[in-house]
């Protein structure tokens, strides 16, 4: 009767807290193609309000610079080097040149109907190969190479700007447009990054326990359970253009078990490092990443504290948008 007691304790732990789940490798893909899009609508208006000459947040102009790559400069717009959101992400890949541009490549909404979509945009991105993890030092010019600073600067000059010009009223709409837009935008890739995160802990949950003694740089922190010990649900991820997920339901996974069940299963959570049971589980997955969680488990690789750092930053976006709208939504034409 006890394992049944403290197993009817963790209910509200398990009914919707931790969803432990398996996303495609492409929607990793469509997160890193919705940032890129983010910060041309930064750019977009931080060039608005300060020039695109001055403004120095974003691939700042540097018309001394030996390669075009580094100049930061439009080849179509002379009278202030403001770039195309083609030339945009095309400087990202640092494939800025006056020769072989796609200028199928629009923004969203770019035709003032509506079009393309984001999810269209994305899938441009995506089909030519510049949906990757950018190159941190080209966006900074070199300031920088550390994606959570940039993003999180980024997100506190926009702000900076919401509080100031908010109530200007030759910014006002043009700022709350963009936090729409952006707004829409951090929800997806906090969405899908949760996904992600998600694909490392159903791989750490079924991958093979470390053998004693395993050089930390070696260990994979796996807990050596099989598919078969968990019941996976299989929902559409909400964002546009995403595929359907793998996710854990712990509740329907654990609640069931018999005693005898019960016991055999939090021994072999025991012998993968798990401390305190399903409780200890459930805080190393739903936390993957965390250091302040790891001694619940075997603990976390680099990548897992990597991972849950970018995630926190895009959530800390996000937030700060959601804020900023007030009562409004966050659907928006240009």
């Amino acid at each position: 009767m006890r394992y049944h007691a403290a197993w009817a304790c963790l209910a509200w732990l398990l009914l919707g807290l931790v969803q432990v789940a398996h996303s495609a490798k492409v929607d990793n893909v469509l997160s890193h193609a919705r940032e890129r899009i983010w910060l041309w609508e930064m750019y977009n208006i931080f060039c608005d309000i300060e020039g695109a000459d001055n403004q120095k947040m974003i691939l700042a102009q540097n018309k001394k610079a030996k390669w075009d790559a580094k100049k930061h400069l439009s080849f179509e717009n002379t009278v202030d080097g403001r770039l195309t959101y083609a030339e945009f992400q095309a400087d990202l890949e640092k494939k800025l040149t006056p020769i072989g541009l796609d200028k199928t490549l629009v923004a969203p909404g770019g035709d003032g109907f509506k079009e393309p979509t984001v999810a269209e945009a994305v899938d441009k991105l995506k089909n030519k190969g510049w949906a990757m993890p950018m190159d941190v030092s080209q966006v900074t010019s070199g300031a920088s190479n550390d994606y959570n600073e940039l993003i999180g600067r980024v997100n506190k000059k926009f702000q900076d700007y919401y509080n100031t010009l908010g109530n200007d009223d030759k910014w006002k709409r043009k700022l709350i447009e963009t936090n729409q837009r952006t707004t829409k935008l951090s929800e997806d890739i906090v969405s899908l990054r949760q996904q992600e995160a998600d694909e490392w802990v159903l791989k750490q949950m079924t991958r093979d326990v470390d053998p004693e003694n395993t050089p930390e740089n070696k260990k994979a922190y796996g807990l050596g359970l099989s598919r078969s010990d968990l019941v996976i649900d299989n929902p559409k991820s909400p964002v546009d253009g995403a595929t359907s997920w793998e996710r854990v339901n712990f509740g329907e996974s654990f609640m069931g078990m018999s005693e005898a069940q019960s016991k055999a299963f939090e021994e072999k959570l025991a012998k993968a490092g798990i401390k305190d049971g399903v409780t200890g589980l459930v805080k190393w997955a739903d936390n993957l990443g965390n250091q302040n969680f790891a001694n619940f488990g075997p603990g976390y690789s680099d990548q897992n504290e990597s991972h849950f750092k970018v995630h926190e930053v895009w959530k800390s976006t996000y937030n700060s948008a959601v804020k900023r709208l007030g009562g409004l939504s966050a659907s928006c034409s240009r």
